[in-house]
């Protein structure tokens, strides 16, 4: 089995590469492009961009040569989902917010509802943002 770097071991080799290089102008090598684009299978592109200090429209071209279009598609909308509780018994208040890596968000506020399966929300959630 393969060890994916993670976005911080990239760093260090990118980093690496930008202190012993000869020339400002000199090329990023093909083996650390390699790795960028290969941190795009689990991180958007504008967070590896950001994070590795690259320009997005050219770790953006990148990928799609290594990888193809089809990585870049983003994901359909999520579907509205219409919650209804029955009249709220106490004056509880809760706010769940998820956010995951995709910048995929939901913020639920919850007043006196005690019969919503928060952890099947929550499950279904993640699941979509799979």
């Amino acid at each position: 089995m393969v060890r994916q770097d993670s976005i911080a071991d990239i760093c260090k080799k990118f980093e690496h590469w930008r202190s012993t290089r000869k020339n400002h102008r000199e090329q990023i090598p093909e083996s650390l492009w390699e790795s960028a684009a290969a941190l795009t299978k689990k991180h958007s592109v504008h967070v590896v961009a950001k994070s590795l200090r690259l320009n997005h429209r050219a770790l953006k071209e990148k990928v799609e040569e290594y990888y193809g279009p089809q990585l870049l598609k983003t994901p359909p909308p999520m579907e509205f989902l219409e919650l209804s509780c029955e009249a709220p018994s106490t004056s509880n208040e809760c706010i769940i917010e998820l956010d995951d890596q995709k910048s995929t968000r939901m913020r639920i506020s919850l007043k006196g509802c005690s019969t919503l399966d928060i952890p099947g929300l929550l499950a279904s959630f993640w699941e979509r943002c799979r």
